[in-house]
C-alpha cells in the first residue's frame, strides 16, 4: 500500500505509516473532492 484514504465524519489528518500515508478526510471534503468518473449525479 503506497495510499490509503479513511472517511470520518469530521477527523482530518494524515498518518505516515511505514508502507505509505493514509489520508483521514471528513465525508463532505471527500465527497467535494471524488474525480468525476465517480460522480453518481452525472449525465
Amino acid at each position: 500500500m503506497t495510499c490509503a484514504t479513511i472517511v470520518t465524519r469530521t477527523d482530518n489528518e494524515q498518518l505516515e505509516v511505514e508502507s505509505g500515508i493514509i489520508d483521514i478526510v471528513p465525508a463532505y471534503r471527500f465527497l467535494l473532492n471524488m474525480p468525476e468518473k465517480y460522480n453518481l449525479l452525472a449525465d
